[in-house]
């Protein structure tokens, strides 16, 4: 009997131990993954469309080919100082034309040299920047754009992916690389589908409208003055010509906008060589030079004025050129720094006799000299300019 006692009594204890031992474990447990969360960070990059509020989340558009669709890449910091960045986007290959990348400036951040992009496999790699001053506040930026057509969208959609492309790529922040150096920080990146969608249905035009009321009109009076035929021969007289002059209508309306239009796009906008006599004639201005400077980081082009009258479109805070390169296919922006504003001389008015100048950012000096380049004010497109 005494032996069973201390039996039970040893179970009791060894029960009482191992309920003791397992409840300091589950709270051992619930503090590390407490402060495992507490401690860890996160960035989101989103793909979105220009003028889309989506953040931190997938989007999906729908699209029909032809169309062409301006995305840009968003990042929300998770509430730290952004130092630099480094990551490439990729599309389905196949599915879309006429790629083309511009990285925007983020403050003090620098880019490290021009992106790749590859049309054959539809990705745009190398897309970089990196505070060597200072880094950025927290918050959210957009980091670039990218622009291309839509040839064709498979079953599956078209995906615009951002995402980290080779083993060194990352985000720097807090000033330590994520993920890397910075202990518990991920970057989740969100990716863009482009899905089918039918073709727009466009609004009939006043004209058209005006023609159905008429058209109804008609048909309707023809039938309440002999209403015995409405039910005899609705098909034949009344149902069949309806329907002829709607479809009539709809067909007229859409063409008649078409018409007006002329079937040009964007009238007044005009391309010149440099070397042609009708940039004076008509635009008031000449070329004098495209140059490399600031350690090839710039191109320097200049023109006079000739005739402040007509060269009036080529001026004002509106105007924003743009330089492409003819041998790369690189579009190059003015640059704007924060405290002064565009690096152009043509912000104000224009005065006859002077010589005026646009700077353009060349980064990682990918156009040369000896390449030929265009400068594109909008209206007017000057070809055939050689770099010195």
């Amino acid at each position: 009997m005494l032996c069973q006692t201390h039996e039970r009594e040893r179970r009791f204890r060894c029960q009482r131990a191992l309920r003791s031992h397992l409840v300091f474990f589950l709270y051992a447990a619930l503090i590390l993954v407490l402060t495992a969360a507490s401690g860890a960070k996160a960035a989101e990059i989103t793909v979105r469309e220009v003028g889309s509020a989506t953040l931190n989340q997938p989007e999906t558009v729908t699209k029909v080919p032809g169309e062409v669709v301006t995305l840009e890449i968003v990042v929300d910091t998770g509430g730290m100082p952004l130092s630099g960045y480094s990551y490439g986007i990729s599309i389905t290959p196949g599915a879309v034309s006429g790629i083309t990348h511009t990285q925007l400036p983020v403050s003090p951040l620098m880019n490290l040299g021009m992106p790749t992009v590859d049309e054959a496999n539809a990705t745009v790699t190398g897309i970089a920047q990196v505070g060597f001053f200072g880094s950025a506040p927290a918050g959210v930026y957009v980091l670039d754009r990218i622009e291309f057509s839509v040839d064709t969208i498979p079953p599956l959609g078209i995906s615009v992916v951002a995402a980290f492309q080779s083993p060194g790529e990352s985000f720097i922040l807090s000033g330590e690389t994520c993920p890397g150096t910075l202990v518990g920080c991920t970057v989740t990146f969100n990716s863009m589908k482009i899905l089918a969608g039918g073709p727009s249905v466009p609004m009939i035009s006043p004209f058209g409208i005006i023609l159905l009321i008429v058209t109804l009109l008609l048909v309707g009076s023809r039938a309440l003055a002999s209403p015995s035929l409405v039910i005899r021969n609705a098909t034949g007289r009344y149902l069949l010509p309806g329907l002829f002059s709607v479809i009539s209508v709809i067909v007229v309306s859409l063409a008649v906008p078409a018409f007006a239009s002329g079937g040009d796009a964007s009238p007044g906008v005009m391309s010149l060589d440099a070397s042609s006599p009708r940039l004076a004639e008509e635009w008031g201005i000449e070329v004098v030079a495209v140059r490399l400077t600031g350690v090839n980081r710039f191109l320097d082009f200049r023109y006079r004025v000739i005739d402040a009258d007509r060269a009036k479109p080529l001026f004002g805070p509106k105007v924003k050129p743009t330089l492409i390169d003819s041998t790369s296919g690189y579009t190059l922006k003015v640059p704007v720094p924060p405290k002064l504003g565009p690096m152009k001389s043509t912000r104000g008015e224009a005065y006859a006799g002077r010589q005026y100048f646009v700077f353009f950012a060349n980064p990682g000096g990918s156009v040369k000299a000896g390449n030929e380049v265009a400068v594109d004010f909008g209206e007017l497109t000057i070809s055939g300019l050689k770099v010195q």
